[in-house]
């Protein structure tokens, strides 16, 4: 895959027909939207850097899908900052704790949202995070000049 994207958690068998104007969209940006269904999800998590994905809930079934699924594996993610998750929800956000909206890597979107108004949105953000250098904020170490 390239260096740039972002997983789509997909709950049905079927893409919906937004996901097609969103991968679009993206791709104007250099961004890929790369479709997964939830149970793959734990494997694609990197250690290393952060990974990105949207879970759209748009249904009722789709909450329920949620909650049962990705509820443990979204706890631990989360804390341990190796996973940002864009939630659309036609519901409420998914209450896992305060921490995890205080380091903000959980973002809950209410639906009905123009698409372009979302990928506009969340491209800005994931290319401003994905483009910061997380270095040591103290510098480097000083050194003595050598003796002569």
């Amino acid at each position: 895959m390239g260096d740039k994207y972002i997983f789509y958690l997909n709950f049905d068998g079927v893409l919906p027909d937004f996901y097609y104007t969103m991968a679009e969209q993206f791709s104007h940006q250099g961004i890929t939207l790369v479709p997964l269904k939830p149970e793959q999800l734990p494997s694609f998590i990197n250690q290393q850097e952060m990974t990105y994905a949207i879970c759209p809930t748009i249904k009722l079934d789709h909450i329920k899908k949620f909650k049962i699924k990705l509820k443990r594996i979204l706890k631990s993610a989360l804390n341990n900052n190796t996973l940002t998750i864009y939630h659309l929800g036609s519901f409420d956000r998914l209450n896992l704790s305060k921490t995890n909206i205080i380091s903000k890597n959980y973002y809950w979107l209410q639906l009905p949202i123009k698409v372009e108004t979302l990928v506009k949105y969340l491209s800005k953000h994931y290319l401003t995070y994905k483009s910061r250098k997380l270095t040591w904020p103290g510098g480097k170490r000083s050194t003595l000049p050598a003796a002569s």
